[in-house]
């Protein structure tokens, strides 16, 4: 997180590049972006890239709208491509991105080369299944009794998801509610299946992250 917070400290008083954070652990990529913007005293702001625009008027708006928050309030917008494949989706977020004067963080599954401004990738990799043993050891105790041997070999999960499985753990059937858990963080997320309702854009379409 120190060379990312150091790419923008570099960039004071000049356009800053994109920063791109690449990896499956959402979660734990929303976290590394609030703690840049932490450091650099920025309030973040979040932006789904599925919003659909329909028509140009809607998207200079928008564009509007966040940079007049980054001037008055030294915010940094974070955008979620982690579901994004639409191509329509794309080009619009690309455009915005290209084009928009305040600081952008993209959080993506792959990296993307679409953009024209210069961006900076960074991997967020998967733990090992030796961290993820450990990951289940330090959450659970001894209550695993070895059961987490057992969940590694069956489920690749980052920090986060193995957290809140751990959350659901009934203390009278641990094996059997840590693997129906396990179960429910490895499926795909509805974002994937289902089709977005989209508002029209307003001011309640950027999300403060807390």
């Amino acid at each position: 997180m120190y060379q990312m917070t150091h790419v923008w400290r570099q960039s004071a008083g000049k356009r800053a590049p994109i920063l791109q954070i690449c990896g499956l652990d959402t979660v734990g990529k929303r976290a590394i972006a609030l703690h840049i913007c932490q450091q650099l005293e920025l309030k973040l702001y979040s932006l789904n890239s599925k919003i659909n625009f329909s028509d140009i008027n809607q998207f200079h708006q928008l564009q509007r709208l966040c940079e007049r928050e980054y001037v008055l309030g030294n915010c940094a917008l974070f955008i979620d491509c982690d579901f994004g494949d639409e191509p329509s989706c794309d080009s619009h977020i690309w455009q915005l991105v290209d084009t928009i004067a305040c600081p952008v963080i993209i959080s993506s599954r792959q990296r993307r080369q679409q953009m024209h401004t210069p961006v900076v990738s960074f991997e967020v990799p998967m733990p090992s299944s030796k961290e993820q043993y450990q990951l289940w050891e330090n959450c659970m105790g001894d209550r695993l009794n070895g059961f987490a041997a057992e969940l590694v070999s069956h489920f690749h999960l980052s920090p986060s998801s193995i957290r809140s499985a751990c959350l659901r753990a009934d203390p009278n059937a641990i094996e059997a509610s840590l693997w129906s858990a396990c179960r429910l963080q490895a499926r795909p997320p509805l974002d994937e299946l289902a089709q977005r309702i989209s508002p029209p854009i307003s001011k309640v379409t950027l999300i403060r992250l807390f």
